[in-house]
């Protein structure tokens, strides 16, 4: 059974050698095999060294290397924004300025509420030091 299929094998290999030795290209061939016809170069030009424009387009999401997140310690409002998004900032420079009006009404009233309280503060210790004196009095 092995000599049939080799035999038509052979047969075969012998078939595709003798068709592929009738298609060697030849000079001046311009692609028209179907046709037989083989004719000579129809365009001739010399070769010019060019720059080539290479253009490519991705969609994708750029990320930064480094983030910084910038946070108020105060709660306030926002009155100039002087910088955007990706822009290239110094250390010390201004980025945002916020409302002080209220911040600074807040410290006035600290203020004086302290200024209250060390006064009481003041009338405390004279009367703990009339007291002392009052007592030493008494007990002498």
């Amino acid at each position: 059974m092995k000599k049939p299929f080799f035999f038509v094998f052979l047969l075969l290999l012998l078939f595709i050698f003798y068709a592929c030795e009738n298609d060697k290209i030849q000079p001046g061939f311009s692609g028209n095999a179907a046709a037989g016809k083989i004719s000579a170069l129809e365009n001739i030009t010399t070769v010019e060294k060019q720059d080539v424009i290479q253009m490519y387009e991705a969609v994708g999401t750029i990320r930064p290397l480094t983030e910084s997140m910038i946070e108020s310690q105060i709660s306030a409002q926002v009155i100039k924004v002087s910088c955007v998004p990706g822009m290239a900032v110094k250390k010390g420079q201004l980025l945002i300025q916020l409302d002080a009006r209220t911040l600074s009404a807040q410290l006035k009233q600290a203020k004086e509420g302290l200024a209250v309280a060390k006064n009481n503060l003041k009338q405390t210790y004279k009367s703990m030091d009339e007291a002392k004196a009052g007592l030493d009095q008494t007990k002498a």
